[in-house]
Order: C-alpha cells, then sequence, then structure tokens
C-alpha cells in the first residue's frame, strides 16, 4: 500500500492535465511533476487518496528521449512556463492527446506557435519588496504561491520589455506593495507591446485611490526608451485577486498601441483584451474564417475590440458583435472603421440578455470558465452554426455536451498552441446542427 513519504521507483507513460506525468504502480495511478514520458524516475508520494498519488521526481534514473535543457535558468523558481524540459515537437503531440481524452474524441494535429520563445506581447508582474532593504521585486509568482520570483530575463517576452522591468524595477523609489501588510504603493507592472509596430504601454497599478504623481517617472523612463507610446496609471486598493482597479489614468502619451496582423490593422486599450501571443493567433482567425460561407451572416458574441469580427468581415455579409465593456466597444467601433469594414453592427450589454435574432454562424470566445447553460440555451436558437473557441478543453467538453441536447454535433476540433512550454491549449472546435 502506497503513503506519503514513500520512494519509489516508476516509469512515465503519458503526460495529463496540468502538465504532469502519468505512472501506475499495480494499477494505482500517480501523477509525477515534471517529468516526461518515458522517464524511469525515483519519486517521493507526496499525497496519496483513494484513487490517486501525487510525487515529485527526486533522482531521474533514466532519462526520456524527449527531455531537454530548459531555455530558461530561472525554470524551477518560476510558476510561468511549466514545461520548457520537454522537445517542443513532442510536446504538441502530448496536448494533441490531452485534447482527445479530454473530450473523448479525435482531434486534427496542433498547429504550432510560429515563435516558441519571446512570443509574448503581454507581461503582468507582480511587485513587492525586500522586508530589510526594501528592494523591488517583480516577477511572476513561484507556482501555486505567493511568492515572488524576481526575474531579470524572461524567455517568453521580448529584450525591451524585460529592459523595461529592470528599469522600473532600478528607479522606483516610492515603494511597493507588500501583500502581507497590505501596504506599499506599486502592485502590478503591466506591459503590452505590438509584435508588427513594437509600440509599447506601460500601466503601472497602485494600491491607492488616490492621484499619485508619476510623470516625472515617466518621463524618465520614455527618454530611455523610445518605443513607448503611453504611460498609464491604474489605482487598485482592494483587497484582491484582482490585477486592474476601476479605474485608469492616461499620464503620458496615447492609451492605445497598435497591432498589424497580415492586412488587418488594430488599435488595443490599455484595458483591452488581446491575444498575448499575436502572431499565433492569426493561426486562430483564420481557422475560423474558412469555416465561414461567403456572404453569411455572422454574430461574433463576446466580441471585446472586434478581433474576430474585423477578420472575417471581409467574407460576411454582416457582422454583429456583442460587447457589454465600454472601452472595448469604443475600440471596436475605430477597429472596424479603420479597416474599411461598413458592414457591422455593434451591441452593448451582456450577451445573455441581447442575445436575439438569427444568423448563419456563431462565434464565441468566452474566457476559461466557459459558457454557462443559459447563454448556450438561447445561442442555439440563433444560428445553425458554432464557431467555439476554446482555452480550456474541461470546459469546451462540458459546453459541447450541452450543445448535443440540441442537436449540434461536432465536425472538429483543431488544437492550436498560442502558449508554448505551459499544459495550456487553444482549440477551434465546429458545430453544426443536424
Amino acid at each position: 500500500m502506497i503513503k506519503a513519504g514513500d520512494i519509489i521507483e516508476c516509469e512515465i507513460e503519458k503526460l495529463v492535465h496540468e502538465g504532469k506525468g502519468l505512472s501506475r504502480i499495480d494499477n494505482f495511478v500517480i501523477f509525477v511533476k515534471n517529468a516526461v514520458p518515458k522517464d524511469i524516475v525515483k519519486v517521493k508520494i507526496s499525497k496519496v487518496n483513494k484513487h490517486y498519488g501525487e510525487a515529485s521526481v527526486i533522482k531521474i534514473l533514466k532519462e526520456s528521449p524527449y527531455r531537454k535543457k530548459p531555455e530558461c535558468h530561472l525554470f524551477n523558481a518560476c510558476g510561468a512556463c511549466h514545461l520548457q524540459y520537454i522537445d517542443y515537437d513532442y510536446l504538441l503531440k502530448c496536448k494533441k492527446n490531452i485534447v482527445e481524452e479530454t473530450l473523448s474524441m479525435p482531434v486534427r494535429d496542433v498547429i504550432k506557435s510560429p515563435e516558441v520563445i519571446k512570443y509574448r506581447c503581454k507581461t503582468q508582474y507582480p511587485v513587492s519588496e525586500t522586508k530589510n532593504s526594501k528592494r523591488i521585486v517583480a516577477g511572476y509568482y513561484r507556482e501555486k504561491s505567493h511568492k515572488i520570483t524576481n526575474i531579470k530575463y524572461c524567455t517568453a517576452q521580448s529584450d525591451i520589455v524585460n529592459d523595461i522591468i529592470d528599469y522600473i524595477r532600478a528607479n522606483w523609489k516610492l515603494g511597493a506593495y507588500v501583500e502581507k501588510t497590505r501596504k506599499g504603493l506599486l502592485r502590478h507592472i503591466i506591459i503590452k507591446q505590438s509584435s508588427s509596430t513594437n509600440e509599447i504601454l506601460v500601466i503601472l497599478v497602485l494600491n491607492s485611490d488616490k492621484k499619485t504623481e508619476t510623470k516625472d517617472f515617466f518621463k524618465l523612463l520614455t527618454e530611455n526608451f523610445n518605443d513607448i507610446k503611453g504611460c498609464l496609471v491604474n489605482y487598485n486598493s482592494k483587497n484582491t485577486n484582482r490585477i486592474l482597479g476601476d479605474k485608469t489614468e492616461l499620464v503620458l502619451g496615447q492609451d492605445y498601441y497598435t497591432e498589424i496582423l497580415e492586412n488587418k490593422t488594430y488599435k488595443i486599450g490599455a484595458e483591452s483584451f488581446f491575444q498575448v501571443n499575436p502572431k499565433c493567433a492569426v493561426n486562430i482567425f483564420n481557422e475560423v474564417k474558412k469555416n465561414i460561407e461567403p456572404d453569411s451572416t455572422v454574430l461574433d458574441c463576446y466580441g471585446g475590440v472586434g478581433a474576430i469580427g474585423v477578420w472575417v468581415s471581409d467574407l460576411a455579409s454582416c457582422v454583429t458583435l456583442i460587447e457589454e465593456n465600454e472601452n472595448a466597444i469604443q475600440f471596436a467601433e475605430e477597429n472596424y472603421k479603420n479597416n474599411g469594414v461598413k458592414n457591422y453592427k455593434i451591441i452593448k450589454g451582456d450577451v445573455k440578455k441581447e442575445l436575439s435574432g438569427e444568423y448563419d454562424y456563431a462565434i464565441i470566445d468566452p474566457p476559461r470558465k466557459g459558457c454557462d447553460k443559459e447563454f448556450l440555451e438561447k445561442l442555439v436558437q440563433t444560428s445553425k452554426n458554432i464557431i467555439y473557441v476554446s482555452c480550456n478543453p474541461s470546459t469546451l467538453k462540458r459546453d459541447i455536451d450541452i450543445l448535443r441536447n440540441y442537436d449540434f454535433e461536432v465536425q472538429y476540433v483543431q488544437p492550436i498552441d498560442m502558449f508554448p512550454y505551459t499544459y495550456h491549449i487553444e482549440c477551434v472546435c465546429i458545430l453544426k446542427k443536424i
């Protein structure tokens, strides 16, 4: 009987949810962190329950042929890039298998990211300070903790973003937030960068409700980095895990940056959602577009700044975007106009309340939690074709099961690797009413 604290040898069969390796000892499943399929390892059992155990590697007895050296020297201390120790092409096969097992159906081969390092165009670092020296630290949290790894160089983002964060860390003199005491000013550094124009926005999240003088600091920052086009402050003094507060103030420059993907141009605001890996987002947009017949009516739910709606607009007879965020709607309006799109309509409001009419295609791109049942029950009344862009196979599976109750069948699922060397995977799922 395996128990916590035991040290055992095992061989890793495959990769499963959250990138853990799966092994079996006498048909008892053990999930092993930092393991690669075909590794033979010595592990220490950390947790055991009725159905499975959890373990961590203490020694690799025989390396898998798919194991490689991580790109980042902070790999073990940072909770961001979970799987840098696995060969990239093999990892795509593992991700495909995870999606197939989650959805209980065959899926297409994963479309790889055009870039596997320096692909991130949005960075959100929590910030704190050391207890005695008051030295600023900024970086990602360690896995499953709120302890910050002070990251001087991240392989997932551009060199200039690393340099900007390092400058802020070295030159910010107004103190940083300490979660335990809830005191200190600088709470998060957010940097958004265009993959095409290199334009950059810098947003500092401050633990305050009152206007704070930051203009002189931002002037110095922009003098050192010419690609910074806008500097903003967001105020968030609430005891919450939310990064942004309700108020954002433009301090210097402009409140947007410009992204150009193929022949489409997007203005994206400081608070606007846009894909973190824009070059890979093109793969998603094109996968959506190739499933839309010419001269069709298209409903773009959770439309945001109009990223997908603009992309398919030259094929559709009309695109209707539904979005409740006022800031996103303003940018969506500009993006449609700047791309010469005239066949569009924007509806402001909660998509569940505003959903009505009939469309040839409905595009949905919900957050990780997926769609709620009430929304899907309304959606099936509006369209006979649903294109579901998912960032979470588990909630996609749940929502597919709901849609099947209304006679929708999956035509195919196309996984796309938006986040290289992590366990995350995007999917474009094409559903049609039978």
